[in-house]
């Protein structure tokens, strides 16, 4: 969940992830969501899943795995064209830490426990808890949860 309806909550700590962890909002995105889903990802499957451009995505794995070393890159055992993703142990604790400051920061913010700041405010911001217009007309709503 933090991936992806967390993007509006995300960027309002753009500038204490910035200083404190020296990562940008789509770095950060990246890692909730490789620390999320826990198996390595296609580069395509990234950009597929945070609704952002491939070229982007590839050169924050590209500044992630070479600069901070907080992801292995690899090629897809069924196809060697295929660069897969997935997080290092450093990774992995960092995810970790800074998911944990970030519910922290949120829950004290918003005065919530973490089930409510999770099923609450980003259960509400989560995309697929907004309705499409065929949803509005048809009276059909995917639930999420």
């Amino acid at each position: 969940i933090y991936p992806f309806a967390s993007r509006m909550h995300l960027a309002k700590y753009t500038g204490w992830f910035k200083s404190t962890y020296n990562l940008n909002l789509a770095d950060v995105r990246i890692l909730f969501l490789l620390l999320e889903t826990g198996e390595p990802l296609r580069i395509a499957d990234i950009s597929h899943l945070l609704n952002e451009p491939a070229s982007s995505i590839s050169s924050s794995t590209r500044s992630l795995f070479r600069v901070r070393k907080l992801v292995e890159r690899g090629r897809k055992p069924s196809n060697k064209r295929e660069t897969i993703i997935s997080l290092s142990s450093e990774g992995k604790t960092l995810s970790q830490e800074i998911r944990d400051r970030f519910i922290a920061f949120c829950c004290a913010e918003f005065h919530q426990t973490k089930e409510e700041f999770e099923m609450e405010t980003l259960g509400r911001t989560h995309a697929r808890s907004i309705p499409s217009v065929s949803d509005r007309i048809f009276g059909e709503k995917f639930n999420s949860w």
